[in-house]
């Protein structure tokens, strides 16, 4: 396995953990409603449900754009040698310093 491909196998690796992740806080906001609904009432109940509602959107649209950032990885074709930079491409400065693309909104 190239340099390369070890580069993209393991920003694909990062995004699929961040994936698990925001699943992982979705069902758990899930729960904790489904519990809270079971004990509370009143005001700070509906409160609460409204704090968690906004929650699970906020996670909903990173999950989704993570998703996207995933498919957009997978579209990248590391094979081909180029002599220009495109999404994918991989290269060294004058410093010989390995450059990529950013991965997932990292410098």
């Amino acid at each position: 396995m190239t340099l390369k491909e070890k580069i993209h196998a393991h920003c694909i690796m990062l995004v699929e953990e961040k994936i698990r992740q925001q699943k992982l806080q979705l069902k758990d906001l899930v729960d904790d409603a489904e519990n809270d609904s079971k004990s509370s009432a009143g005001d700070k109940h509906e409160t609460a449900r409204a704090m968690m509602q906004l929650e699970q959107e906020k996670i909903n649209n990173q999950l989704n754009e993570t998703l996207f950032i995933k498919s957009i990885l997978e579209q990248i074709n590391i094979e081909p040698t180029l002599d220009q930079v495109v999404a994918g491409s991989f290269g060294k400065d004058k410093q010989r310093i390995p450059l990529y693309k950013r991965c997932f909104g990292q410098n």
